[in-house]
């Protein structure tokens, strides 16, 4: 009974003729820079201080003000308002903690307050809708990360199965890659006008965090025309050597024709027979009989 290990095929193999080690190392740095980008917290810089007379000696009591909790609440505001934080940056790693959201009026003005573990709150820098759009931004990078992995496995390795060499012949990872960067933008973007909507005097700039996110674009789109380049390269390549073989056997066969004595042709018998233009040796006989004169002697 044949052994059922032999039927089995491996998904990846390695072939150093099919390996393209650059686009590879392309994928792998798009990789890490969208990992830097999720734990760098400075997407969005914020220059104001619009709100340092919010702070007495970096507290504020929940006695004079109204915390109203959002939707969005994880865990009860306490009594103490919390030591508020001047807001300088907002970035991916503002949120990877579970927060809580707020906000209160002071001087017939609302606030909108988030949050921290240890009792830190940053006013007018986190509102739900920028949280929202900082948590899609981040969704994104981890996407960008797998497919990228994914991406440098492929370069490095051949599959027997159709649908994983059409994912890597078409750069389909790097495609999405290259999609995603500018879709993180937006929500970067969309994110800044929110903030300069709650700090209409501060200034706000995009800050490192969404750089690394276009390098990592970059160096998809870099990837992808490699991989490209190099799958015609080697689709000409092996037209070339079907020249060349097809070439070499057609020279082949005319040396041969050439150089091949001729065959001696077989006499057909029954067609020689069968001709009637040809001279049969008894008609051949009579035709050269001369007849005799007769004599009386």
């Amino acid at each position: 009974m044949p052994d059922a290990r032999t039927h089995s095929r491996k998904c990846l193999e390695y072939d150093k003729k099919e390996a393209n080690q650059l686009s590879s190392i392309f994928c792998l740095f798009t990789a890490l820079s969208a990992i830097s980008a999720i734990i760098n917290d400075q997407w969005i810089s914020i220059d104001g201080h619009e709100l340092d007379d919010l702070t007495d000696e970096g507290f504020f009591f929940a006695t004079t003000i109204n915390v109203t909790n959002s939707s969005l609440l994880l865990e009860p505001v306490h009594s103490n308002f919390g030591q508020i934080v001047p807001c300088t940056n907002v970035g991916a790693r503002l949120f990877w903690t579970p927060a809580t959201f707020g906000n209160y009026a002071d001087d017939n003005r609302d606030y909108d307050s988030y949050h921290l573990k240890g009792n830190i709150v940053l006013i007018n820098c986190v509102s739900p809708m920028v949280a929202f759009y900082f948590y899609l931004g981040i969704s994104f990078c981890f996407v960008m990360v797998i497919f990228s992995v994914i991406s440098t496995l492929l370069h490095c390795f051949v599959s027997p199965y159709k649908f994983i060499v059409w994912l890597k012949e078409y750069v389909i990872f790097e495609s999405f890659c290259v999609i995603l960067t500018p879709v993180i933008c937006f929500l970067t973007f969309a994110a800044k006008r929110e903030i300069e909507s709650m700090r209409p005097t501060s200034k706000v700039t995009l800050g490192s965090g969404i750089f690394y996110v276009l390098c990592g674009g970059a160096f998809s789109f870099v990837a992808a025309l490699i991989s490209l380049h190099k799958k015609f390269e080697l689709r000409r390549t092996r037209r070339a050597d079907n020249q060349k073989l097809i070439c070499s056997r057609s020279l082949r066969s005319w040396r041969n024709a050439v150089t091949q004595q001729p065959e001696p042709r077989a006499v057909a018998l029954e067609r020689y027979l069968l001709n009637s233009n040809i001279q049969r040796p008894s008609d051949a006989s009579s035709n050269t009989y001369v007849e005799q004169p007769f004599s009386d002697s």
